[in-house]
């Protein structure tokens, strides 16, 4: 794995506090000499990552600012070939850390059991958390095999996800009522066959979604999508002040999905059987020893 210009930043003042993460590049490699699929993780286009948090005190901000805090998130495109091979792979090597597993498990648990004590705390507090994430959704390619050129290239489009505050007058000696309005919009999913090119062949002039400097990943559609784009919506709409603001529904959750036209044919359930019965089965025998020597060992302290 190859990390590449991770740089982070705080700027610390009476009126917010700001911290920045930029991530420009991850790459991962399988080093497996037999498989023709090399770069597993890749990103396309600029900064995989880019993360804003600004925390406001609202006493000295409260003139021009309502918010306690802002996140801002842009996430480029990442593409990510799936080979069963290289994931049974890493879990073979995982299997040899089976005490650090158990540790890390531990430490998730309670990371993930704060977390959510923070989420209700902010909640019952009415925190109002200003989002604005924009994510270019992965391209997930699936090869028949490792030697294949042949794939199912599954591109999830455009996700972004913003928010608003408003307020709604009451009579409560409370003041008003806080409601969060939070918009999801994936854009543009898509799922087609299409052929891998090695890298001789990086010089053809290949359709992206991303403009023609962006062909290094080698993908060109085998023919009409199998999937159409297709787009939808939702909307979650939060009451912050349902302690005692009963006129709106605690969560109210509302959703669109655009028409969905699916073009399939015989070729196309061929490739897809292919993978099944050959993407997905290699690697099995290479470690079935490794899985048997696993089984044993907890039954050796009895």
């Amino acid at each position: 794995m190859e990390v590449q210009n991770l740089t982070s930043s705080a700027v610390v003042k009476t009126s917010y506090t700001e911290v920045t993460v930029r991530l420009q590049d991850i790459i991962l490699t399988d080093t497996n000499p037999a498989t023709i699929h090399t770069k597993i993780l890749s990103i396309i286009g600029d900064n995989a990552l880019e993360v804003k948090v600004v925390l406001f005190d609202l006493e000295a901000t409260s003139d021009y600012n309502s918010d306690d805090m802002r996140i801002e998130v842009t996430m480029g495109c990442a593409r990510i070939v799936f080979l069963n091979w290289f994931v049974t792979s890493v879990l073979a090597f995982l299997d040899n850390f089976q005490a650090a597993q158990q540790r890390i498990k531990d430490a998730s648990a309670a990371a993930a059991e704060a977390a959510k004590n923070s989420a209700v705390e902010a909640y019952s507090k009415a925190t109002r958390m200003k989002l604005d994430i924009k994510v270019k959704a992965p391209i997930i390619v699936i090869p028949v095999d490792s030697r294949s050129l042949k794939a199912v290239a599954m591109d999830f489009g455009h996700l972004s996800i913003t928010n608003n505050f408003r307020d709604i007058a009451t009579e409560n000696s409370h003041g008003p009522a806080v409601i969060d309005e939070m918009k999801i919009e994936l854009k543009d999913m898509k799922l087609s066959k299409v052929d891998v090119c090695p890298s001789e062949m990086g010089n053809l002039s290949h359709v992206s979604r991303y403009g023609s400097e962006e062909i290094i990943y080698g993908i060109v559609p085998d023919q009409s999508a199998v999937l159409s784009p297709t787009s939808f919506a939702l909307i979650m709409k939060r009451n912050l002040s349902s302690g005692w603001y009963r006129e709106r529904p605690d969560l109210d959750i509302s959703g669109r999905l655009k028409a969905v036209e699916l073009n399939f044919i015989a070729t196309d359930y061929s490739v897809i059987m292919q993978i099944l019965s050959k993407n997905m089965t290699e690697g099995q025998d290479e470690f079935k020893k490794a899985e048997v020597k696993l089984e044993k060992s907890p039954t050796s302290p009895q």
